[in-house]
């Protein structure tokens, strides 16, 4: 399935939060939408799932609009994975992953739907907490639940808004191991808001780096991310390696302190 951005403008009242945005995603991709807080990452991965209303531009899903879709439609297409969860309910980890089965099911679960969300909780490592509520788990849980339900969806385009953000280091290494397989094996694809840049640089078959709401650069990783290109998006110093795999490494060093030119003029 492609997905087409075309021209996406959106803001808060006066205040442009993306400015002219536009790209493509093909199947079988993961690509990282990475730069400062405040660049529009968020906001694009909600205009893409038709959280947020754009004010201009088209979102084309396999050259459809998507506003022409109807939203159950929709959610068989794409599954959207939010940035934290603002509240957890007294609801089993089971029940809660069943719920990304409704698209593709009435309100009584088939069995083929329990036997799908059996399979994502064992892709994710939940056997042991499955039963618990979810109300009773830590911040990292309650973040894979979150994308065990993405996935039990079983849609053709991810949309994860900094999804890895509460996991430690080696739930984030698995989840997006997990990700990577899912996505080149079924074809599907993956757009990931991400501020962590070695683990996009790792993943990510493509990058778009943002700032004040526009694309800065487009490409590959190893093309992403170079230091002149994290001094510009960031404004910070940095050292890129590039590791044996090919993949850059990067190392923030400083803030990149640059004064701007102050001509001063003195009359006598």
């Amino acid at each position: 399935m492609r997905l087409n951005v075309q021209n996406l403008s959106f803001g808060y009242g006066r205040f442009p939060v993306l400015k002219g945005v536009s790209f493509n995603i093909v199947p079988g991709e993961i690509v990282c939408l990475v730069g400062p807080n405040g660049s529009g990452k968020s906001t694009l991965i909600r205009c893409i799932d038709s959280i947020l209303q754009p004010q201009s531009g088209k979102i084309l899903v396999n050259g459809e609009d998507s506003r022409r879709i109807p939203r159950q439609e929709l959610a068989r297409q794409m599954a959207y994975v939010p940035q934290g969860i603002q509240q957890a309910f007294p609801i089993t980890v089971f029940d809660t992953v069943m719920m990304g089965r409704r698209p593709h099911s009435s309100w009584r679960s088939s069995e083929s739907d329990v036997n799908k969300v059996i399979e994502v909780i064992q892709l994710l490592g939940l056997d042991d907490i499955a039963m618990k509520n979810c109300n009773e788990l830590s911040g990292g849980q309650q973040q894979r639940v979150m994308i065990a339900m993405a996935l039990a969806q079983e849609p053709d385009i991810l949309l994860l808004d900094e999804a890895t953000s509460a996991l430690d280091i080696c739930y984030q290494l698995e989840v997006m191991e997990t990700l990577t397989g899912l996505v080149k094996e079924r074809d599907i694809s993956a757009v990931m808001a991400i501020h962590d840049l070695n683990i996009a640089s790792r993943y990510a078959d493509r990058v778009i780096m943002l700032k004040n709401g526009e694309i800065i650069m487009e490409g590959p990783p190893e093309e992403s991310f170079t230091e002149e290109n994290i001094i510009k998006v960031y404004g910070v110093n940095a050292l890129v390696k590039i590791d044996d795999d090919g993949k850059p490494s990067i190392v923030p060093v400083r803030r990149n302190k640059i004064k701007p030119d102050l001509k001063i003029s003195i009359s006598g």
